[in-house]
């Protein structure tokens, strides 16, 4: 088991709390760190940066602490959580119109990330937050999914918060995005909603920067369809490949670092209960041939790696031997698609996980920046 004891108690019970399964012994130390003494506005800033707030709320309170929080600060955690819900009540009525949309053009709906994981696997939907709905296309269906977007109401452009509006994207960008990205521009739509005034919806067409597409036919070939939902949903060896080439993207490209997109915990999360609640032995090693087949080896590595260093849940180090790198400097580094050379970390990995910012560590612009712009 871990125990994480060189880290402060904040960043302990925020690693204890990022997760949906808990062993008899981390309950027991949930209690310790607590008797010891939290600063909870620390833990709230912690979990804020980290996208667990309404997680670890949800734990603080069905494990019995809710009292131990202090009384305004609790009310905040607990309204977002209430949010949340209904935020993603919108996302997931939105989705499921564009499954049905999808469904009656014959093209597959491919649910990722918080599409297929609130509903499958956290159920309650106030404890994972979205910025964004992810699906997974064949690059061959790209022409008719705009076409069932627009249909839908949607546009690919900018939301501008202030007025209120969406924006289509200007022909520059949008040519410098098909030729650097794997999805498509963001889809966008207004609603009447306080907790959703917009939806973005996102559709991926290959799995990293590299822009392969043979990994994405094989994934949706395979995908097995749901009757009752319309959705298609990808075998647990193949939804596992893309959690991790999504994090390992995220966590090795200078845009994402420069967006505070770069860690976070519950990412490691969404991994790690996929793995416990929907995969056997078999499908993770299924998952590792895949890996070595298409050239997704380190995506799988580094995910693998940095799982066995916050939860140790046993599984990962046999895994991690299937793999024959020489060199695992890149668990280490970032930036070869924004610079063209690799830059090594000047903080370690903990420091990064619970830093407010790491943009202190970019050298210069970072290429996909200017393509990716925060909304």
């Amino acid at each position: 088991m871990e125990t994480h004891r060189e880290l402060c108690r904040e960043q302990q019970l925020i690693i204890l709390f990022s997760r949906l399964t808990f062993t008899p012994e981390q309950t027991e130390r949930v209690a310790e760190l607590i008797s010891e003494g939290i600063d909870w506005f620390l833990l709230l800033r912690y979990s804020v940066k980290n996208k667990v707030l309404p997680l670890v709320w949800h734990h603080l309170q069905s494990q019995g602490y809710r009292q131990e929080v202090p009384l305004r600060l609790g009310q905040i955690m607990n309204f977002y959580k209430l949010g949340t819900a209904e935020r993603n009540q919108v996302y997931l009525r939105e989705l499921s119109l564009v499954a049905s949309a999808f469904g009656k053009n014959g093209i597959p709906c491919v649910p990722l990330k918080g599409a297929y994981l609130i509903p499958q696997m956290y159920k309650d939907r106030g404890i994972r937050t979205v910025n964004d709905m992810d699906c997974l296309i064949r690059k061959g269906d790209v022409k008719s999914v705009r076409s069932i977007m627009q249909g839908l109401g949607y546009v690919e452009g900018e939301y501008d918060k202030k007025t209120n509006t969406i924006t289509p994207v200007n022909r520059e960008r949008a040519l410098l995005w098909q030729t650097n990205m794997n999805n498509l521009l963001p889809f966008l739509k207004l609603h009447d909603s306080e907790y959703a005034p917009v939806t973005q919806i996102d559709f991926s067409f290959s799995l990293d920067l590299e822009l392969q597409k043979e990994p994405v036919e094989i994934m949706i070939t395979g995908a097995v369809k749901d009757a009752d939902s319309g959705f298609h949903y990808l075998n647990p060896a193949h939804f596992f490949i893309h959690q991790c080439c999504h994090h390992y993207k995220e966590a090795s490209n200078a845009s994402w670092v420069a967006l505070n997109s770069d860690l976070n915990l519950i990412k490691f999360c969404d991994v790690r209960e996929y793995i416990l609640r929907f995969m056997n032995e078999e499908q993770l090693r299924n998952a590792v041939a895949f890996a070595k087949d298409t050239g997704l080896e380190k995506a799988v590595y580094f995910t693998l790696y940095y799982l066995k260093e916050i939860f140790d849940d046993g599984y990962e180090e046999q895994l991690l031997q299937e793999f024959e790198f020489s060199d695992t400097s890149f668990l280490y580094t970032y930036g070869q698609k924004d610079y063209g050379h690799t830059v090594a970390w000047k903080k370690g990995f903990w420091e990064r996980l619970f830093s407010d910012t790491n943009k202190d560590e970019l050298q210069k612009d970072a290429k996909y920046a200017a393509i990716l712009q925060e909304s």
